[in-house]
């Protein structure tokens, strides 16, 4: 072996020398920069069901229960919970929606459509204290005689109180007016559905403060003024109770307040 084989058999030891700790100290680097392995717990590693659909050897999340469209239940049968007489109010609002669009488009000859604002709960010798306040606003329609030999009117109204927890109502019921030139009396009587709770009390007296029952009487009567042809205003008290005949708690509730009407 000569000189020149000596030394280039020593240099390429070296430069292997060289790129060993090279490759060493980059792969230090990478391990030391390398961002952390998340670490699973074996025992939170659970095995795929047979059967189960997977998705690129994944195993699908299950899905959740899915809400009906009818009456808020889910689809397991369970009812979804809802806040406390929002869904009373609801159907009383969307009673009351329904006579309007229902009055649009009548016919002609078709009735009366009328509403007003009362005052709620008024202190009468017909009443005692339900612990309600606020104002009414009531929406209604009055038909035509459907028996013109005796001039009755039937009519169906909703009544929407401003605060929180007061009595709503929707009923039907019947009316005659009796006509004294410009001025007239229309006495009427009819039957409501109210959302009050069944079961309230008073809390300074213990007094039971409930209608006594689901469905009410409804006497009003009203002195009416007529405008023009077709229009005119009243002044209309409405009280609703179950008169003791469906049951002995009987508070009942009157409203006084103004009222228009318009002829179609």
């Amino acid at each position: 072996m000569n000189i020149t084989s000596i030394a280039h058999t020593s240099i390429c030891s070296r430069f292997a020398a060289a790129s060993g700790q090279a490759s060493a100290s980059i792969a230090e680097i990478s391990v030391r920069h390398a961002p952390p392995r998340s670490k699973v717990p074996a025992s939170d590693i659970k095995p795929a069901r047979i059967g189960a659909p997977t998705l690129a050897g994944k195993e699908r999340a299950p899905r959740r229960p899915v809400l009906a469209s009818a009456c808020g239940k889910l689809a397991t049968g369970r009812r979804r919970r809802q806040p406390p007489g929002v869904t009373a109010r609801m159907k009383i609002a969307l009673v009351a929606a329904a006579l309007g669009v229902l009055t649009l488009a009548p016919p002609v000859e078709a009735g009366e459509l009328y509403g007003g604002v009362y005052k709620h709960a008024v202190g009468t010798p017909f009443t005692l204290d339900t612990q309600e306040g606020g104002a009414d606003l009531q929406l209604g329609y009055r038909l035509d005689p459907v028996l013109p030999v005796a001039k009755i009117e039937p009519y169906v109204f909703g009544s929407v109180n401003s605060e929180r927890g007061g009595t709503d109502f929707v009923g039907v019921g019947i009316s005659r007016k009796f006509g004294l030139g410009s001025v007239y009396v229309r006495p009427g009587v009819g039957s409501v559905l109210h959302n009050a709770p069944s079961l309230r009390s008073n809390p300074a007296s213990g007094l039971r403060t409930d209608l006594g029952s689901r469905v009410l009487f409804e006497p009003e009567i009203a002195l009416g003024l007529n405008l023009a042809p077709r229009v005119s205003v009243e002044a209309s008290w409405v009280h609703i109770s179950n008169g003791q005949i469906l049951g002995k708690q009987n508070p009942g509730i009157d409203m006084i307040g103004l009222r228009a009407n318009l002829k179609l």
